[in-house]
């Protein structure tokens, strides 16, 4: 499984960015949680008849989209926040333990909630399961 290392300059950036882009990820799931009908694209009938309107179901691929965006995003973000990847997206040269219990709940959370997510692709899972994974390695060989 091929991951994209996004690259950040600012830890406090990368961090507010982990909120944005968590709350569209719920804000996403909510909305496709409701049971919209089913409409597609349908003529405006309240202009001069030219306009077309967006119905639920556009507006659902649309959050499908933000969803994908987002969870998207938060994973690619991970490895930044860990401390495993610079500013330039390279491999961090600090010897390990690189993980900080503060920046453990940082990206756990996200992880947790795009575990969680009803409407998540099923590769985000699988990639948020490994990262957790990873993640839980690290403490065990930090503790010892």
């Amino acid at each position: 499984m091929a991951a994209t290392i996004l690259i950040c300059t600012q830890n406090w950036m990368a961090r507010a960015w982990t909120l944005i882009h968590m709350c569209y990820v719920r804000i996403s799931e909510t909305l496709l949680g409701l049971q919209l009908p089913d409409e597609a694209v349908h003529p405006n009938d309240d202009h001069d008849g030219g306009g077309m309107v967006v119905g639920p179901g556009a507006t659902k691929l649309r959050l499908r989209a933000r969803l994908d965006t987002s969870s998207r995003f938060l994973l690619d973000l991970t490895p930044f926040l860990m401390g495993l990847t610079d500013e330039s997206g390279s491999a961090s040269m600090t010897p390990i333990p690189v993980l900080q219990d503060s920046g453990l709940l940082i990206v756990q959370y996200p992880l947790w909630m795009i575990l969680q997510a009803r409407f998540v692709t099923p590769a985000a899972k699988t990639e948020a399961a490994m990262l957790l994974g990873f993640i839980d390695e690290q403490r065990r060989v930090v503790g010892r």
